[in-house]
């Protein structure tokens, strides 16, 4: 038989779902997408396609990096004339991006440019020149410096997601207006699947992030949020179905299931939380096991 076409193709973390990964050509950006389905066949064209894109992705990408490129001689330049030529360079590479994207006509027509008869995708050129000029502000650019100046840990990591989850809608800081922001927030809790809490503490972050690039943060404040659906209940197993898990597991006897059955038998004798088993110390010469508090706990527990 012959070997299957794999090219740019892999699974994730023993996921069915297949994936695909390559780099834009002539640039370090990685390109990765899921493909949504556990067919090879069905992956093999999802990729094809997404391969015949591959040029216009470099052309986008060149686009781009000579926008940045140029962004930087605008903003350090130190007389009108040198800012000048810049701005002319800018609006060439603009205007050769829209001309790519078909969309030249937009932009050279008659009448005014009235940005907010167009879509996200006929905007992309306008923002692109706008942001050059330094009128903008990236989410990309400013999110690394942002992100080192929050000390604690766990919140830098929460406020990475929350961001990376805002630049998905978002190319810059400006464009998000209150009305835009409400909508996005409900569109977050439905995609990501979180609850009010988090999305709170999304919103914290989205607030520093405005006050840090000196933006007004009044377009996040007292934004109501629609209610949580219930929870339902969790009910613990039953004595029969802890030994069936137990039973299956030691009868699967591979590498996975070995480790997984200790940890079946540990929560059954000890009540102790995923997070706690996941983190337990064992202690050969005491003979006993370190569990870290978790949750609503107060303290850590050390059993025998």
């Amino acid at each position: 038989m012959p070997k299957a076409d794999r090219r740019y193709l892999y699974k994730r973390n023993g996921s069915p779902t297949w994936w695909i990964k390559f780099r834009v050509t002539g640039t370090n950006k990685i390109f990765r997408r899921s493909l949504k389905t556990k067919d090879l066949r069905e992956a093999q064209a999802r990729r094809d396609k997404l391969l015949e894109q591959r040029k216009k992705l470099v052309e986008q990408t060149s686009y781009a990096t000579q926008l940045v490129q140029l962004r930087e001689q605008y903003l350090s330049s130190v007389d009108d004339q040198e800012r000048e030529i810049v701005k002319d360079k800018i609006q060439e590479a603009s205007e050769e991006m829209a001309a790519e994207m078909g969309l030249l006509h937009l932009y050279k027509g008659h009448g005014d440019f009235d940005p907010d008869q167009l879509s996200e995708e006929e905007l992309k050129p306008w923002k692109a020149y706008k942001t050059a000029l330094g009128e903008l502000t990236p989410i990309a650019e400013v999110l690394p410096v942002w992100l080192d100046t929050i000390a604690n840990k766990k919140t830098r990591s929460d406020y990475r997601r929350a961001v990376g989850v805002l630049a998905q809608r978002f190319t810059t800081l400006e464009e998000v207006d209150r009305r835009k922001a409400k909508r996005f927030l409900e569109w977050a809790k439905r995609e990501n699947q979180i609850t009010n809490p988090t999305l709170r503490k999304w919103m914290s972050g989205y607030k520093n992030l405005w006050e840090y690039a000196d933006k007004d943060k009044a377009v996040w404040r007292d934004q109501k949020l629609s209610e949580d659906q219930p929870r339902p209940k969790k009910r613990p197993y039953t004595a029969s179905q802890v030994l069936e898990m137990y039973r299956i597991l030691s009868e699967r006897n591979d590498t996975t299931a070995n480790w997984l059955k200790h940890a079946v038998w540990i929560a059954a004798h000890t009540g102790a939380r995923e997070s706690a088993i996941a983190n337990l110390r064992y202690h050969a010469e005491d003979k006993t096991i370190w569990f870290p508090k978790a949750k609503k706990e107060e303290n850590d527990r050390i059993i025998p």
